[in-house]
């Protein structure tokens, strides 16, 4: 469900690539807490998601994924939702303004990381299966394509 639409970028020591299947490499020495936005995705409240792909060892103050909601129009990290390894389990709060999941990987001050690869994955939490796969466009998602192609070639 998760479309990594992040940007290769390099800040506060660290460098992160985003690879052409929507995983992410993280190099370096953390000189600051810095985060990378994955994207976002619009979920039903009353539903349960799975968040997964952040490598193992990671823990909240080192590296982990972490979800985010929009509270009084702030971006809120939700506090029992970071994968640091594990997987979690991800629902909006009743304080949500809307239904948008945001998904950061965070790297935090003073950590050293090589080549670490982040797998980042959001499914229905019935999915029990975690193994990584590239996002997929949605029928719709491929209809609106192939519709602006045609008239954008058309006109």
């Amino acid at each position: 469900m998760l479309k990594n639409t992040a940007v290769s970028k390099t800040q506060n020591g660290i460098t992160f690539t985003v690879n052409t299947n929507g995983t992410v490499s993280v190099s370096g020495a953390a000189t600051a807490g810095v985060t990378l936005s994955i994207g976002q995705v619009g979920i039903e409240k009353s539903k349960s998601y799975a968040l997964s792909g952040c490598p193992e060892g990671g823990s909240s103050p080192t590296y982990r994924l972490d979800a985010r909601y929009y509270k009084s129009n702030t971006i809120t990290t939700i506090g029992s939702a970071l994968d640091i390894g594990e997987g979690t389990l991800v629902k909006l709060p009743d304080d949500a303004d809307d239904n948008r999941l945001l998904i950061y990987i965070r790297i935090g001050d003073g950590t050293n990381v090589d080549n670490l690869t982040f797998f980042p994955m959001l499914r229905y939490s019935e999915i029990t299966d975690d193994t990584y796969e590239p996002y997929k466009p949605s029928v719709e998602e491929r209809l609106a394509a192939l519709e602006a192609a045609v008239l954008g070639g058309g006109a």
